[in-house]
């Protein structure tokens, strides 16, 4: 093999190798976005299922300081019934 014939294999070595590298780059790319997306996907999920049950609670004491509210603020209320219409 003649020096010609060595440098011509040594750039196409080259330039399959950076063709190779562009190609596995972009694919694991296009992988790791997909998963990505089914992460985010799985978490936002798994942060609803948590956040709900949270959320039922917060309007049901948000509901019961309105009652407590009312009954601290109005006068004409008979303190005691209202106490009791709750339990």
């Amino acid at each position: 093999m003649n020096v010609f014939e060595m440098v011509v294999l040594i750039v196409f070595i080259g330039a399959s190798a950076g063709v190779l590298k562009s190609y596995f780059k972009r694919k694991n790319a296009a992988a790791s976005d997909s998963f990505m997306d089914d992460l985010a996907t799985n978490v936002d999920t798994h942060i609803k299922q948590k956040i709900n049950p949270c959320v039922a609670r917060i309007n049901a004491l948000e509901q019961r300081i309105q009652i407590l509210e009312r009954i601290v603020t109005d006068k004409n209320h008979n303190l005691a019934a209202e106490i009791d219409s709750l339990k």
